[in-house]
């Protein structure tokens, strides 16, 4: 009786000190300090207002649900691109539900392309993603640490985490080149500084066109690898209606 006593009571410490590390680990994740009051980004106005769409500027909208102009391709990169690039999945050792990127692979994603009239080199790009809910309208997921973080954790060693801020939108300034002998052209950039893409390589690329075409057929990039495709429609109006 006195071991089943004492086996209980460890029992419970265990469970509170993991318990503990939960909630420490989910409370600690970085976000992103940029606020999301404009329809199409952090700043209501400018570059991340309405989408250009004067004589010397251009802007592009793209999505999969609901001007179906675009795919993913490959959803392996496309999961990391989510990831990385953005911080929406997998920051954790386990992860399920919404926290995995597994439940992510089929989401609701636009891209918003603008190119500056003041800058023919400098462009925009900004990625947008939605979870589809496939649970009936109610969320769940868990991210939990190994059990080697857990107990190093429980014995007061500090435990490093690779978590990146999350951004969703993501936008970022690139730099145009044209491509294939002239006839294209590519914006590049690196991820967000304080994301885990922040190393990687983004790329918009236009094998055939060039800025302020009516319409661009158009891949994106992450890391090398193709994962998003699509023909892209140049905006009448800045809501892109």
């Amino acid at each position: 009786m006195r071991h089943t006593k004492r086996f209980l009571k460890l029992t419970m410490v265990v469970s509170s000190i993991f318990a503990s590390l939960i909630l420490s680990g989910c409370g600690s994740k970085k976000t992103s300090n940029s606020s999301t009051a404009g329809v199409y980004g952090p700043d209501a106005s400018g570059y991340y207002g309405g989408i250009l769409n004067s004589s010397g500027s251009a802007g592009y909208l793209g999505d999969n649900f609901a001007w179906k102009n675009m795919n993913i391709t490959d959803g392996a990169t496309f999961k990391a691109f989510l990831k990385k690039a953005q911080g929406l999945c997998d920051q954790a050792y386990y992860t399920g539900g919404i926290y995995s990127c597994d439940s992510w692979t089929n989401s609701y994603f636009r891209i918003i392309y603008q190119a500056s009239s003041t800058s023919q080199a400098q462009s925009r790009i900004m990625f947008m993603t939605y979870p589809q809910n496939t649970n009936g309208g109610s969320w769940y997921g868990y991210q939990l640490p190994s059990w080697n973080q857990f107990f190093m954790g429980s014995l007061g060693f500090p435990v490093p985490q690779n978590v990146g801020a999350t951004r969703n939108p993501v936008a970022l300034d690139m730099t145009t080149s044209l491509i294939n002998n002239s006839q294209g052209f590519e914006s590049r950039a690196y991820g967000a500084q304080d994301t885990l893409a922040n190393k990687s390589l983004i790329q918009f690329m236009v094998r055939q066109g060039k800025v302020l075409d009516q319409a661009v057929n158009f891949e994106i990039f992450f890391e090398g690898k193709s994962f998003a495709s699509g023909s892209l429609y140049r905006c009448n109006f800045a809501d892109c209606r």
